[in-house]
Formats: structure tokens, sequence, C-alpha cells
């Protein structure tokens, strides 16, 4: 696997967040969350913050506060790597944001999650100092 912090360059790279994330080296930079969307539309989201690693867990100590459907997933903590995420959520090609911002055209690029695109800039320029 390749480290988070390498790109392979090419016109376009698409692909699904899960290859993504298959295909780059995180660590143990994640944690599980559990959300469900209530009346309103509105996510409502438990677990962040709290470093649980196992959904078994997490579900026994979230399961009697969720109503409904509920989806649980991986928050990765990107913030010590060398990467920045814009989100186009417009219902436009990926030809039609490369034509608007040029300097996109070499970065990873993964589907929005209903309409647009998760575009994953990497450069040294980005990176942010822990202290």
């Amino acid at each position: 696997m390749e480290n988070f912090n390498q790109k392979k360059k090419s016109d376009k790279i698409t692909m699904t967040l899960q290859d993504l994330l298959k295909h780059y080296t995180f660590g143990d930079d994640y944690e599980y969350i559990v959300y469900y969307i209530d009346l309103d539309g509105k996510k409502k989201p438990f677990g962040v913050g709290k470093g649980i690693q196992d959904k078994n867990i997490l579900m026994q100590k979230y399961h009697n506060v969720l109503k409904g459907q509920y989806y649980i997933c991986k928050k990765y903590d990107i913030h010590k790597y060398n990467v920045a995420i814009i989100d186009i959520d417009e219902d436009v090609t990926i030809d039609e944001v490369y034509e608007k911002y040029d300097f996109l055209k070499n970065t990873l690029i993964v589907p929005g999650n209903s309409k647009g695109f998760h575009i994953w800039v990497f450069n040294d320029f980005l990176r942010i100092q822990q202290k």
C-alpha cells in the first residue's frame, strides 16, 4: 500500500471512497461513529471523539438512543496528512469542474454522496504542524 502522502498522477483519477481508503495507509487514525436522520432531516451523530474502533462496542453504547434507520461509518482523522478535501455539492460533471478549475486536473476524485465530487488535493504546503 502507498503512504497517504504519495499520489499517482494522471489526467483523471476517480475512485470510490472505499477504494481510496484501501489504496492509502491511514493507520489507526479513525473511529467508528453512528448517526440517524431525525424528522427534520438533520444528522444526529453519536460516538464522535470517543475513539471507538469496534462496531460492537459502538452499538452496545448507543443502541438505545438510535431512532429508526441508522448508519455506521468510519471517521478518519486526516489533520496530520498533507491533504485538503474540496467538497463540490453541485450537479456538475467532472469536465465542467476541470474547465472552471484547471488546477484540479491531477487530483484524486471521489463521487459525492448524492451529487458532485470530493476532490482530494495533496501538497506539502497543506501539512499542518501539530503542537
